[in-house]
């Protein structure tokens, strides 16, 4: 069984390193892009578990980067985590939405959530 993997996409460097610290002891591979268009390409060419991405980036924000990937039959239905300052509209494509600040345990339950474990 291989550990599931997570693309972090996240331009706040500090954000990106609680994300990576949190959930690499949990188990997960993970990988960071710092911004939306790095993010997508990184998406089409590893196809991760889980995306886990904010919504305001340079180079590509985040709706560019779902959007992309939810026209994309390979990459449509890879669950999206999204992180915002403000909160995310019903009909955003994502599977979650968290709001900033959040903490630890809300990142950690609501990864569980979305990536199921064997």
């Amino acid at each position: 069984m291989h550990a599931p993997s997570i693309l972090v996409v996240e331009d706040d460097r500090h954000i990106a390193e609680l994300i990576v610290c949190a959930l690499e002891p949990e188990g997960f591979q993970l990988r960071h892009e710092s911004s939306g268009r790095a993010g997508l390409n990184a998406a089409l060419s590893r196809r991760p578990d889980l995306i886990i991405t904010d919504y305001f980036m340079p180079n590509m924000g985040g709706m560019g980067m779902i959007n992309a990937l939810r026209a994309d039959p390979e990459t449509a239905g890879i669950p999206i985590l999204m992180i915002s300052a403000m909160p995310v509209d019903d009909d955003v494509p994502v599977a979650a939405a968290l709001l900033k600040p959040f903490s630890i345990e809300e990142l950690l339950a609501t990864v569980a959530n979305l990536v199921p474990r064997h």
